[in-house]
């Protein structure tokens, strides 16, 4: 496959192998990568050892350092070509996620979802999830975040970010900071576009019950004039997904400056 571009790998409990995704780390071509359900599993050429791990019975399995720069070694760490990852659902501890991460040279695009299911919501903590991404800090412009679970801040941030252009996260980690704080927590140069996601795809419900009073206030303080609390950014629109239907509260946050209310799907 030596002109592939575009690699989308899924499997639920049984796949993709993290031996397998691995291998396709030599193509060039490579420019986007989709990996849901990944996890320990067997190399592709030991039919005798099962294929993938089923946590629903048992812990996540782990991977020794060893045994993952075997098959990406630190020499060929920032090497990728690859501008765009989506992973999500790991059935694996983060040290594998860090792992697949340190492959690409300069990923413009990033997208960590389902990070909290009932195996995994141990593993990836908000500092956890900091650890993920300061890796690319330097390079990426998309960052989507799903719900984050476990100890620590709410929410991890982006002042170190200066290329970040556009951030989608889950509504509850977001709203779960003040305003003032998700304020210093943006405070990078190049941010044009934040999306507060009230989705109930990562299973917290975010939905039409979660957004009232104290919600349209929360946005209404933080969407507040640019040239108050904003004089050096370039945020331009923060919208709102979430299913609005016979949502009494969608009016009164209408009027907030520079926010959009949009539906999203539940």
């Amino acid at each position: 496959m030596p002109l592939l571009e575009h690699l989308s790998l899924s499997g639920g409990h049984t796949g993709p192998s993290i031996y397998l995704l691995l291998e396709f780390f030599n193509l060039p071509t490579l420019r986007r990568l989709i990996a849901c359900g990944y996890g320990r599993g067997a190399a592709p050429r030991d039919p005798g050892t099962p294929w993938q791990t089923d946590p629903t019975e048992r812990e996540i399995p782990s991977m020794t350092q060893q045994e993952l720069e075997k098959h990406l070694p630190p020499s060929r760490y920032h090497t990728g070509t690859v501008s765009s990852l989506e992973l999500s659902y790991p059935l694996t501890p983060a040290n594998v996620t860090e792992h697949i991460l340190r492959w690409p040279k300069q990923p413009e695009e990033l997208s960590l979802q389902t990070l909290s299911h009932r195996w995994s919501a141990q593993h990836y903590d908000v500092k956890t999830v900091q650890q993920l991404l300061n890796i690319h800090c330097q390079s990426l412009k998309k960052i989507n975040l799903g719900i984050i679970t476990g100890r620590g801040k709410p929410m991890p941030s982006f002042s170190k970010f200066p290329c970040l252009e556009d951030l989608r996260m889950c509504a509850y980690n977001i709203l779960s900071e003040t305003p003032s704080t998700v304020r210093d927590k943006l405070a990078t140069p190049s941010l044009r576009f934040l999306t507060l996601d009230f989705d109930t795809k990562d299973g917290h419900d975010e939905s039409v019950q979660s957004f009232g009073v104290d919600e349209a206030n929360w946005i209404k303080e933080f969407a507040v004039p640019k040239t108050a609390k904003y004089p050096k950014g370039r945020l331009e629109k923060i919208s709102c997904e979430f299913n609005a239907v016979e949502n009494p509260h969608i009016a009164y946050a209408t009027y907030c400056p520079n926010v959009r209310l949009g539906h999203g799907s539940t």
